[in-house]
């Protein structure tokens, strides 16, 4: 019984120096988010409007929203992106969310920049006809990345 409690005790001492999910941020995080919270620019492209309500304005209004609410909004060319692209075909649909930097490449000229993609989401799945399910998942992909992206930017957001 002392041993157990000796045990508890030590891992509730220890608790508090351990890393929590979430909250550590790696090396590969830096290289991928870290740009001192530069604001974010984004892009959309969108298959065939298949399904009605789901547009490109929407979706765009939707990401726009999203960075503006965290402040991270680029209103013009930007180093760090956020890409969407969807496609609905009949009963089914696709979309994959980015977000990356911009890092120079040594072996390019100098002005020019190469994409490092740091988030990959893929989704596929059905929609039954309903837009909304959709656009859920593409502002939950959305909201992920822009929380990461604050999560490494911490310090300078």
């Amino acid at each position: 019984m002392r041993a157990r409690t000796a045990g508890l005790v030590a891992i509730l001492l220890l608790a508090p120096a351990l890393p929590v999910e979430g909250q550590t941020v790696t090396d590969s995080d830096r290289f991928f988010f870290f740009a001192e919270c530069a604001p974010v620019g984004y892009s959309v492209s969108m298959g065939d409007d298949d399904l009605s309500g789901l547009t490109n304005e929407r979706v765009r209004t939707m990401v726009e929203s999203r960075l503006r609410a965290a402040r991270l909004y680029a209103d013009g060319p930007a180093d760090v992106f956020l890409q969407l692209a969807v496609t609905v075909f009949r009963n089914a649909f696709a979309f994959n969310a980015d977000m990356g930097k911009r890092r120079p490449d040594s072996f390019a000229p100098p002005l020019w920049w190469l994409p490092t993609t740091s988030l990959r989401s893929p989704r596929l799945g059905t929609h039954g006809g309903d837009t909304g399910f959709i656009m859920q998942g593409l502002t939950e992909e959305v909201d992920r990345l822009i929380s990461e992206y604050l999560r490494v930017n911490e310090g300078y957001c």
